[in-house]
């Protein structure tokens, strides 16, 4: 007989004084407590191994966020268009030039968000 951990918990607390799923009656004899126990102490068994499966899959995943956090990324780079009289438009950063702006240079990957206040 499988039983979760709410019928376990509730035959633990009812046994003596309501009747249990083991035999059905008020009883609270040692055999009736007896197979409580082993359900009991089989239940704790497996959720002590779902618990250390748990913290093992949770020390995977921190380690591969740390790796992920460590990754080898350039830094961005901010620029603004410079739009000139005769209608071009350039990147601050490489003098590229653009036939419309946009939100990056294509050239380079300059961010062209123009205020050039960022932090680093």
């Amino acid at each position: 007989m499988l039983m979760t951990t709410a019928d376990l918990v509730a035959d633990l607390r009812r046994c003596r004084y309501s009747g249990c799923s083991c035999c059905g009656h008020q009883c609270g004899s040692a055999a009736c407590i007896d197979h409580i126990l082993v359900y009991a102490a089989d239940k704790i068994e497996e959720l002590t191994d779902r618990c250390a499966r748990y913290a093992e899959e949770i020390a995977v995943l921190q380690e591969e966020r740390k790796r992920a956090a460590s990754a080898d990324v350039a830094p961005v780079v901010y620029g603004r268009w410079i739009r000139h009289d005769d209608g071009v438009i350039t990147c601050s950063e490489c003098g590229n030039a653009e036939s419309s702006d946009s939100y990056y240079c294509r050239y380079c990957g300059a961010k062209m968000d123009g205020d050039g206040e960022h932090e680093v």
